[in-house]
């Protein structure tokens, strides 16, 4: 299960980006997760949610967006979304089409709370 090991790297960048920013706390993070990322939503929150106290993150809330799967077709330059894993572009029936989007998973923004000064 590698959703423990990405919940990590989430928390090791918001530990950077709060000595960085000197944010007294993060109270959010938001993800988009493409469908072909690989990552299990529900076993990433269960890994961020084991570990966010250990790592000194207890009232950071992990938010998720799902992106769908996005193709360009080299035939006739159509980018249109998938419902399915069918890399077929749906206006011109071509195969030679390029993913361009929904294969990523990336960190959107965090939600953090500055030191009052």
């Amino acid at each position: 299960m590698h959703e423990f090991s990405v919940a990590e790297s989430i928390l090791s960048f918001c530990g950077r980006e709060r000595e960085k920013q000197q944010a007294e706390e993060i109270r959010a993070v938001h993800l988009l997760i493409g469908v072909m990322s690989g990552i299990d939503i529900q076993l990433l929150r269960e890994a961020f949610e084991a570990l966010k106290h250990k790592r000194g993150f207890a009232k950071t809330e992990l938010l998720t967006r799902q992106e769908e799967i996005s193709v360009a077709c080299g035939q006739c330059g159509a980018g249109s979304r998938l419902m399915e894993m069918k890399f077929v572009c749906p206006e011109c029936g071509s195969e030679n089409v390029r993913i361009a989007g929904g294969d990523k998973m990336l960190i959107e923004k965090i939600d953090l709370v500055r030191q009052k000064l």
